[in-house]
C-alpha cells in the first residue's frame, strides 16, 4: 500500500494532466454526441407518425429517391414530352391556368439545381431526404396565397444530420452557419427549433426548422411545426400513424415508387368542382343520373396514389355510405374471374377490329332496368308510356291493365320478368359503326351482353313478343350463331343511328343498335375479318384485377378516334342548329335590352326585332359548320395517336370506394 502511494506521488503531475485531457475529451464527446452527431436517436420506419392530424393534405413517398431519379426519362414521360398535340393541349388556357405542369417542372429543376450545389458531396436524394418523405399542407386562408406546408425527412447522411444540429445550436450556428446564409437572412432560436427568414425576389420567406429524434421538419407553417415538436416531447413518438393517414381500408401493397396523396374532401371539391364540370358537359338530368348511381361519398378524405413508369396509373379511394333506396352500385356484387373469362371466350374474343370499348359490371340486369326506368335523364315519361303501352298487349301483362284508357305502370312486372330470365353481370361493347350511305353517324355502336339463366322463359317471352308485334324480326340462322334484325318500321324511330338486332351466342344474349356487328363477328370466327388489335392487352388487364372490383371498362383510343372521325359530321350537324328554345331566349334578351334604353325609347317591336336578328346572326356565325369543324379537329388533334390503351376499374375494399385508372402511351404493352 505504501509503495502504491509513493508511486502516485511520483506521477501526480502526469495524472493531473491526463485527468484534464480525459475530462475535456469526455466533455467534447458528450457535446458532440448531444449536439452534432446524436447516434442514439430513434429512427422510425414510417414518417407519417409525424404528420399533423389537422392538415388539409398529405403527400408522401415510401421511396423518394426511386420516385424522383430518372422521372423525365421514364417511357411514359418521354412519349408525352415528344407528343406535339399533348404539349399544345398543356398550353391551352384551361390547362395553363392550373399552373400544375409549370410548378412541377420548376420544382424538379430547383431540386436538380440544389442537388448540384450542395457541399461535402451531399445529395438531396437519400443523403438529406432519406427514403421516406412526407409533406403535410394547409390550404391558403386567403385567395391568391400559396398553401402552407411542412416537410418531414429522415436524413441518411451523418454530414446532413450534423448540419441540421449545427443550425439548431445557437453557438454552432453563429460559428458555422450564419455566414453561409444569404445576406439579409435572420435566425431566431426558440425552445422548439429555429425560425429562419430568407430574402426572396418577392419579399421574405419565413421557415421553421426542427428535429424530432432522427427526423427533420422544415416548412412555412411554423405554428404547426412548433405544436408538433411540443406534442412529441410531451407524449412521445407514436408507434403507428394516425388512422386518418393509414385507415386500413384504402389499398394494400402500395408500390414503393408511387406518390401517395391524401386530400381533405372539402378542399378537393372546392378545387376540382367535378359536379359543375360534368353537369355543364352532360346537362343537369344526365349528371343527376351519374350522381345517383353511386353511394354517398361521406369520407372526410380522398386517397390517391400515382405511379408513372411505362404507363401512368392513378388509384383513388374514399369512404362511402349506401343510399336509401340503394343505388345501383351498392347493389352490385364483386366480379367473379370465372364469369369474366366465360364472357371473354364466348363474346369478346370474336369482336371485330373496330370495337373501341368493352366493360362489365357485377349488376343484376333487373336492377339496372329498374334504375333506367326511374331516371328521367335516361328515359323520359313519353318513352316509358310508349314502352308500357306496347307491352300491355302481351298476354303476360294484360292483367295489369285495369283501365283500357290508361297506360299501366309495368315497371314492377317487367323488372320481375327480367330477373327470372337473366343471371347477374352485364357487359357492354362500344364500337365504330361501319359506313352506310344513309347515315350521318353521331353516336357509337352499342351492344349489351346479358347471360340467359332461363332459356325456356326467354324463348316464351320472345315468341309472345313476335306475335304481339306482328313478327318484327328477320331471323338469320346460317352461321356460327343465330341473330334477329328488327325490320318493322314502327320499331325504327331513328334510322340514321339505329339498326337494332339481337343474337344468342352460347349462353349470352347480345343486343345492339347496329346489326353489322353480328355479321362481322361471324367473319372473325370464320377467319375472314380482323379481330380486336388490343385483345391481348385487354386479357392482361382483366387477369390482374384485384379482389373487390365490381366494374371495369377498357378503351382502345386508336379505334375510338376512328369512330370520332366518322361521327364528326353528325356532331357538326347537331351543333350548328340554333334551337327554338334558344331563339326564344334571344328574343327575351332583345326585349330586356330595349327595356334598359333611356327614355324616350324607340318603337319596341321594330327595335327588338332588329336586335333579335343581330343576335341570331352572331349565334349562327358562331355555329357555322366550318368553325365547328375546325374546333373539333383542333380538340381531337391534341390527343390523337397519344395513348395506346385506357383501363378503368371500380371496386370496394373494406368499406371504401376505389377507382384504378391505367393509361398507357401509344406503344401497346
Amino acid at each position: 500500500m505504501s509503495e502504491l502511494v509513493a508511486r502516485l506521488k511520483r506521477n501526480k503531475k502526469r495524472l493531473i494532466i491526463w485527468g484534464i485531457i480525459g475530462f475535456l475529451l469526455a466533455s467534447l464527446t458528450i457535446w458532440f454526441v448531444g449536439w452534432i452527431w446524436t447516434p442514439m436517436v430513434i429512427e422510425v420506419g414510417d414518417l407519417l407518425v409525424y404528420a399533423p392530424e389537422d392538415c388539409d393534405f398529405v403527400v408522401f413517398s415510401r421511396d423518394f429517391p426511386r420516385l424522383i431519379r430518372g422521372l423525365n426519362d421514364r417511357e411514359f414521360m418521354r412519349q408525352v414530352d415528344e407528343h406535339r398535340g399533348l404539349q399544345a393541349w398543356f398550353k391551352t388556357p384551361m390547362v395553363a391556368e392550373t399552373e400544375i405542369l409549370p410548378r412541377l417542372r420548376d420544382a424538379y429543376s430547383a431540386l436538380q439545381e440544389v442537388n448540384s450545389n450542395l457541399p461535402f458531396d451531399l445529395e438531396v436524394l437519400g443523403d438529406i431526404s432519406g427514403r421516406n418523405v412526407v409533406v403535410a399542407g394547409y390550404e391558403a386562408e386567403n385567395e391568391g396565397e400559396d398553401p402552407q406546408f411542412l416537410a418531414i425527412v429522415q436524413p441518411e447522411s451523418a454530414m446532413a444530420r450534423m448540419a441540421v444540429n449545427s443550425l439548431l445550436s445557437p453557438t454552432l450556428c453563429s460559428l458555422f452557419i450564419e455566414d453561409q446564409l444569404p445576406p439579409g437572412s435572420s435566425v431566431e432560436h426558440l425552445n422548439w427549433g429555429v425560425r429562419l427568414e430568407l430574402p426572396t425576389t418577392e419579399g421574405r420567406l419565413a421557415l421553421g426548422v426542427a428535429r424530432i429524434e432522427a427526423a427533420v421538419v422544415i416548412g412555412t407553417r411554423i405554428d404547426a411545426i412548433a405544436d408538433l415538436v411540443r406534442d412529441m416531447v410531451q407524449n412521445g413518438v407514436p408507434f403507428e400513424p394516425s388512422t386518418r393517414f393509414n385507415p386500413g381500408w384504402v389499398w394494400d401493397g402500395a408500390e414503393a415508387s408511387g406518390l401517395n396523396i391524401m386530400v381533405r374532401r372539402r378542399s378537393f371539391d372546392e378545387k376540382v368542382k367535378l359536379g359543375d364540370w360534368l353537369s355543364g358537359m352532360w346537362g343537369a338530368d344526365l349528371y343527376q343520373v351519374f350522381d345517383q348511381s353511386f353511394p354517398l361519398f361521406e369520407g372526410r378524405d380522398l386517397y390517391l396514389q400515382l405511379d408513372i413508369d411505362r404507363q401512368a396509373e392513378l388509384k383513388g379511394a374514399i369512404g362511402t355510405a349506401e343510399r336509401r333506396p340503394l343505388d345501383p352500385y351498392s347493389r352490385m356484387t364483386d366480379l367473379e374471374p370465372a364469369e369474366i373469362d366465360a364472357q371473354m371466350k364466348a363474346i369478346i374474343d370474336h369482336l371485330p377490329y373496330y370495337v373501341f370499348g368493352y366493360g362489365l359490371c357485377g349488376a343484376k340486369p333487373a336492377d339496372l332496368l329498374a334504375f333506367v326506368l326511374g331516371q328521367r335523364g335516361l328515359m323520359d315519361r313519353d318513352q316509358r308510356e310508349l314502352l308500357f303501352e306496347f307491352l300491355a298487349g302481351l298476354d303476360r301483362f294484360k292483367r295489369h291493365r285495369i283501365d283500357p284508357d290508361d297506360t299501366p305502370d309495368l315497371t314492377g312486372p317487367l323488372v320481375g320478368e327480367v330477373a327470372e330470365i337473366f343471371a347477374p353481370d352485364a357487359g357492354f361493347i362500344l364500337f365504330k359503326k361501319q359506313r352506310d350511305e344513309e347515315v350521318r353517324h353521331s353516336a357509337p355502336g352499342v351492344a349489351v351482353v346479358l347471360k340467359v339463366a332461363d332459356r325456356a322463359h326467354f324463348q316464351d317471352f320472345l315468341d309472345e313478343l313476335e306475335v304481339a308485334a306482328d313478327h318484327p324480326f328477320h331471323r338469320f340462322d346460317d352461321g356460327p350463331f343465330t341473330f334477329w334484325q328488327v325490320v318493322r318500321d314502327s320499331f325504327l324511330d331513328d334510322r340514321e343511328n339505329n339498326k337494332p338486332a339481337f343474337a344468342l351466342i352460347g349462353d349470352y344474349l347480345v343486343i345492339t343498335n347496329w346489326v353489322q356487328l353480328f355479321l362481322d363477328m361471324r367473319g372473325v370466327i370464320d377467319g375472314g375479318k380482323a379481330g380486336m388489335p388490343t385483345l391481348d392487352t385487354l386479357h392482361d388487364k382483366v387477369q390482374d384485377l384485384p379482389p373487390g372490383v365490381r366494374s371495369f371498362i377498357f378503351l382502345d383510343p386508336e379505334q375510338l378516334y376512328a369512330h370520332m372521325d366518322q361521327a364528326k359530321e353528325g356532331w357538326i350537324a347537331e351543333r350548328s342548329v340554333v334551337t327554338e328554345f334558344e331563339k326564344v331566349a334571344l328574343r327575351r334578351e332583345a326585349f330586356n335590352d330595349w327595356s334598359r334604353l333611356a327614355e324616350p325609347r324607340p318603337d319596341q317591336e321594330r327595335w327588338t326585332q332588329q336586335a333579335y336578328e343581330r343576335k341570331l346572326a352572331r349565334k349562327l356565325a358562331e355555329r357555322s359548320e366550318g368553325r365547328i369543324r375546325a374546333e373539333i379537329d383542333r380538340n381531337l388533334g391534341y390527343f390523337r395517336n397519344a395513348f395506346g390503351s385506357l383501363f378503368l376499374s371500380v371496386g370496394t375494399h373494406r368499406g371504401g370506394f376505389q377507382v384504378d385508372l391505367q393509361l398507357a402511351t401509344q406503344e401497346k404493352y
